[in-house]
């Protein structure tokens, strides 16, 4: 049995580093599945409030038909003008059918993410909300270099070129191993029926020549290459957390803008349809507001979970997506 040989705990230490990673890989399956999953989930969240808008707009132009049919009968709306509400009822119809068709595919879509039928019944709970992670983006980028699933397998890509270096530096040490034997005869002859035999044997390989110190260089300069690869992954991870952070911001700052834009709009409607009440506005003029209040509702929609999107990313970014068993390689 080999008493004396380092190369074999060096391969048993490969393989439990290719082990850790397998491990570290699966988790980071699970962040991408968790974060495809968050995707679709937010789209059919907007898909929804949207079709709420849409609702709430074909309502409102079937109420201005009606008022418009009114003034039409009393000759102080002309032919066009009516078209012109007959079209745009006939839009938010179509935008409703078109909506519900889109939430069918989103809702499928989610499904078959989940690996659920796409065909089954789903229902959405709008109130669970994305939370950005916290802190500045010093502490997000200290936050991903500690966490992120990347980094943990560039760590222990190094370690394996580590131990790679270790085996080429073991060929050069002596082979020891023991040995034990013992005999048995029935020769009556024999002064000594049993012998037993025990001792040790070396092989030196020190005199390979070139053989050894090609391996031992060729392991280091991979060594090198594993540092420099984990370093430029770290850099990587970086960059994609300024650019999250960057665009997690911008997304916020639409959304307030969006919000606020919404708000005016509300306003504006509701002075325009009272002027229109007095007369002082032609529905032809009423419809472009109409138009820019409807734009700015499902702007602020679409805002509202583009920023709940964007936070589910920075988070994916800083490795908290999916923990899993991540947490314990790292401390391997």
């Amino acid at each position: 049995m080999p008493i004396f040989a380092p190369a074999t705990w060096f391969l048993y230490a490969i393989h439990q580093r290719g082990e850790e990673i397998s491990g570290v890989a699966a988790d980071y399956t699970g962040q991408m599945i968790a974060l495809q999953v968050t995707g679709l989930y937010f789209q059919c969240l907007a898909t929804a409030e949207t079709r709420r808008i849409l609702e709430a707009q074909h309502a409102a132009a079937a109420a201005l038909m009606k008022e418009v049919d009114a003034y039409h009968g009393e000759g102080m709306v002309t032919d066009g003008d009516r078209a012109q509400v007959q079209v745009l009822l006939l839009a938010r119809e179509n935008a409703l059918e078109l909506n519900a068709r889109a939430l069918d595919r989103c809702k499928a879509e989610l499904l078959e993410a989940m690996g659920l039928s796409p065909t089954a019944e789903i229902q959405l709970d709008g109130a669970a909300m994305m939370n950005k992670p916290e802190g500045e983006l010093q502490d997000w980028i200290l936050d991903a270099l500690l966490h992120h699933p990347r980094l943990a397998i560039a760590d222990r890509l190094v370690e394996i070129e580590k131990e790679k270096t270790r085996i080429a530096i073991s060929d050069f040490l002596p082979m020891l191993a023991g040995f034990a034997a013992r005999s048995h005869t029935s020769n009556s002859f024999m002064a000594f029926p049993y012998v037993s035999a025990m001792g040790f044997t070396g092989l030196m390989t020190l005199f390979n020549g070139f053989a050894n110190v090609n391996e031992y260089l060729a392991a280091r300069t991979q060594q090198e290459k594993a540092y420099l690869a984990r370093e430029q992954e770290s850099l990587a991870l970086m960059l994609q957390v300024v650019r999250a952070h960057s665009r997690l911001a911008d997304a916020e700052a639409q959304l307030k803008l969006a919000r606020a834009a919404a708000e005016a709009a509300k306003v504006k409607l509701k002075e325009e349809t009272a002027k229109m009440h007095e007369g002082l506005l032609r529905p032809s003029e009423m419809l472009n507001v109409v138009a820019q209040h409807d734009a700015a509702q499902v702007n602020a929609a679409n805002a509202q979970y583009q920023q709940q999107v964007m936070a589910a990313i920075a988070c994916n970014v800083l490795g908290a997506t999916w923990r899993g068993h991540k947490d314990e390689n790292n401390e391997q």
